[in-house]
């Protein structure tokens, strides 16, 4: 068995000049690991005897998994495990995550990549990266096709974190190693070669290293994965978070007869905007001023006729948050992730309406 925290020197996949002996053993390796890792998974008595932890475990049965399933093309093993029950997806993909979190890939790449004059050993370990580059983007699709979906709905907002910060590491190797294209061109040549082998399609933009021209694809692919990476991350900020559950309870809201139910342009438009106004049902005078703040998101009520009564802002049955005596008040990340709804109270609890996004702004903001 190779321990996934062996140096960037070892641990290299064989490349033979025959695609069938190549790929028949490439085969029979990966399924000998994924053996080994999966007892080791179940196993914590095993473990122990290894010294293998159980994010250790994880990271290599998602990667022996996705390895065999890359050479072989077997839809059906694939889809047997995508499918197991979601419990255990999201337990095997955290710990996979946890144990990623501590790479040293992007330590070790800084390190070879800033050496002006790579040495015989220098060059072997670059070499090796190459397959770890690889072999870290496996399990990272493993990852994405376990759980991905339960993710992008909002489930398991501890889970997306863990996520977001293995990508980010994916992002942050594939910089250092763009550095410097001879590398590419040469220490990648071995690792290239194991494209040829692959069973399933290749998407060349997200695994450049497979590319006759590795660094050039992996330059065009850049900016749209940048963009996309950092919407995702920037959804998971508390003012994304608001926003979300905005557009989740403004759908809720658009079903009651009477709501206007074109909420979604608005709250588009407001992701790129500094503040938000929202409507509060049956109150024409009252208007809510939401924007993001660094704790979480802000929030101000204003009326057209003074008023002297206190409001809340009810989130759930149980959270609500005091506005202060200039109607004011700052709801919290924590907060915000268990919101059910978003009422406006008095500060007695009498309900006085559901807040959703505004038809149009206050007046004297046109």
């Amino acid at each position: 068995m190779r321990r996934l925290s062996e140096d960037t020197d070892s641990g290299k996949t064989p490349v033979r000049d025959d695609k069938k002996t190549a790929r028949d053993e490439l085969v029979r390796m990966h399924a000998e690991e994924l053996a080994q890792y999966s007892h080791l998974w179940g196993d914590e008595e095993f473990r122990r005897e290894a010294q293998v932890s159980s994010e250790e475990a994880a990271a290599g049965v998602l990667e022996h998994m996705g390895m065999l399933y890359r050479y072989t093309g077997d839809r059906e093993l694939f889809n047997q495990f995508v499918t197991m029950p979601l419990d255990r997806r999201v337990t095997l993909v955290t710990a996979a995550a946890g144990f990623l979190a501590d790479s040293p890939l992007v330590a070790a790449a800084r390190r070879l990549w800033n050496d002006d004059l790579v040495s015989e050993a220098g060059f072997a370990q670059i070499e090796s990266l190459f397959f770890r580059r690889d072999e870290l983007c496996c399990i990272v699709d493993l990852m994405h096709s376990l759980v991905w979906s339960e993710l992008n709905r909002g489930g398991y907002p501890e889970v997306l974190e863990l996520f977001l910060s293995v990508m980010k590491t994916e992002e942050e190797l594939d910089r250092v190693m763009r550095q410097r294209p001879e590398l590419a061109a040469t220490a990648g040549a071995p690792v290239r070669a194991l494209g040829q082998l692959i069973a399933i399609e290749l998407d060349l933009e997200r695994q450049w290293w497979f590319s006759d021209t590795p660094v050039m694809a992996a330059q065009a692919d850049e900016m749209a994965f940048n963009k996309w990476l950092g919407d995702l991350i920037e959804a998971q900020t508390p003012w994304g978070r608001f926003l979300a559950m905005l557009r989740r309870l403004s759908q809720q809201v658009a079903k009651i007869l009477g709501i206007n139910s074109e909420l979604e342009p608005i709250l588009g438009s407001a992701a790129s905007g500094s503040k938000i106004w929202a409507d509060v049902e049956g109150n024409d005078d009252l208007k809510v001023e939401i924007w993001s703040t660094q704790e979480g998101v802000g929030l101000c009520l204003h009326s057209e006729k003074p008023r002297r009564q206190r409001y809340r802002i009810r989130l759930s049955d149980e959270c609500e948050v005091e506005l202060d005596k200039n109607n004011c008040a700052t709801l919290t990340l924590a907060q915000l992730e268990s919101a059910e709804s978003l009422l406006l109270e008095t500060g007695r609890g009498k309900m006085i309406g559901r807040l959703a996004p505004a038809t149009k702004p206050k007046p004297d903001e046109d």
